[in-house]
Formats: C-alpha cells, structure tokens, sequence
C-alpha cells in the first residue's frame, strides 16, 4: 500500500529476502521423500509512520500443489514502541513421497502480501491497495537410480 499527502510518499513493507529449492541432501535417490522448501522475510515498516499505521497486513505462503502447506501471518499494529519491530519470516515445505528416477519434482511457492485499512486510517489522504505476490517456482528432473 503506498499513499500520498501533497508531496510525501510513503512504502510501507521490504521484501527483504525470499527462496524456495530443495532441502534435502544430494543426491536424490530413487525412493526418497523429497522436500522442497520455501523462505521469505520482510520487514514492516508502517510503525513508523509519523501519525500511527494506516494500513495492515496479512501474508501468505503456500506450495500450490500442497493446501497443508499454507502459512499465515498478520502482525499487529505495535502501538508505543520506540525501535524498528523485528523482521516477520514466512517458511513452508512441501515433500514429495517416494521419487522414482524419471521423476521431475515441481512445485510452485507463492507468497502473498495483502493490505487493509487500519482503526488508525484517515480519511485526508488516498491511498491504492497494491497487493503483493512472490512466486518461486522448483523444477528438478529425478536423474539417480539406486544401485545394490
């Protein structure tokens, strides 16, 4: 969400960091569980908006191809306190159950950033709701076979 009063700007989250891949040891052998992970952090910087937060936000991540693997953070408003809050961190995984060689492991991870008004909005200025969305996609062909 950003917002304008005459000629002052304001950007109220950094997308400090963001990955998604696979966690698991290499190689992938034939039968493994593997998981893939996904790993985002950001900081939220409405606190210090000289008059108090206009706006919230809820964030999201989630494996598309899993529902179990969704996550949701909405941190509040932090009223009084005098340093910057720490960064929130958004981390999912997602496994795929027993890989056989010619496999390809893919999934995709969004992140999404959502914004809403808060109790402390003023109606003086305008502001534009420009949601968010991260996405990382893992495409990993299964190429080793399990020898006795």
């Amino acid at each position: 969400m950003t917002g304008s009063s005459g000629r002052v700007r304001m950007f109220v989250i950094i997308v400090s960091d963001a990955w998604c891949g696979i966690v698991n040891g290499c190689p992938v052998i034939e039968g493994d569980d593997v998981t893939i992970g996904c790993y985002g952090q950001y900081d939220w910087l409405s606190y210090w908006l000289q008059y108090g937060s206009v706006a919230l936000i809820s964030s999201s991540v989630q494996f598309l191809e899993d529902a179990d693997s969704y996550l949701t953070i909405t941190p509040g408003l932090g009223a009084g306190i005098q340093r910057p809050p720490p960064p929130e961190t958004l981390a999912t995984t997602y496994t795929v159950q027993n890989v056989q060689a010619g496999d390809t492991i893919d999934a995709t991870c969004q992140i999404d950033f959502s914004f809403y008004k808060s109790p402390g909005f003023s109606g003086r200025n305008t502001y534009a709701n420009n949601t968010l969305r991260w996405t990382c996609s893992v495409r990993q062909p299964v190429i080793c076979e399990y020898f006795h």
